[in-house]
């Protein structure tokens, strides 16, 4: 077909010319995008344009109850990076699983360490395992490792948390 009528195919099959509405849509939506790496400062945007009465809780639903899984795919800024969303039952068929990164430093290889033996851990265990002095840096080696596709949540709320700190910080330095 001609790159017109493919177009509007896509734009339909995504559901952005026609939102529907819902949780069921909401998953319909994460199997279409399943594994494509998105900048996590556009996904609200991406998912609100396919579902209709789209909330980001919406999202935060679906993880918390164990349905999707997301994982990162590469860091874009100090707040921001790409994630890719997957089924639970079908992340182990579709995600390519890179070996740790060699030249990781020793904080983070202690706590991946920790998460390998304990498992999920929260912040303040794995600050502990890090060896670091400052809460900051253990939250900067979580985050290298999030974007690293090494670890992950089950929450987007770390992502969200990192991102409003970076739009408050934009705000406030735009501010004479």
């Amino acid at each position: 077909v001609d790159a017109q009528h493919y177009a509007r195919f896509l734009l339909g099959w995504h559901g952005v010319l026609k939102p529907r509405f819902g949780s069921d849509r909401l998953l319909d939506a994460i199997v279409q995008l399943e594994g494509v790496a998105i900048p996590f400062s556009e996904l609200d945007r991406i998912l609100a344009s396919r579902i209709a009465d789209y909330r980001p809780a919406m999202l935060d639903e679906l993880g918390a109850s164990g349905a999707i899984v997301w994982v990162g795919k590469g860091a874009l800024s100090v707040n921001d990076g790409r994630i890719a969303l997957y089924r639970r039952e079908r992340v182990h068929l579709l995600l390519d699983r890179a070996p740790p990164d060699a030249a990781l430093d020793e904080p983070h290889r202690r706590v991946l360490a920790h998460l390998e033996t304990k498992g999920a851990s929260f912040f303040a265990e794995l600050h502990h395992a890090s060896g670091l002095a400052s809460t900051k840096e253990t939250a900067e080696v979580l985050t290298d490792l999030v974007y690293a596709g090494l670890i992950t949540n089950d929450m987007f709320q770390p992502l969200r948390a990192r991102e409003r700190a970076s739009s408050k910080r934009a705000t406030a330095s735009g501010r004479m």
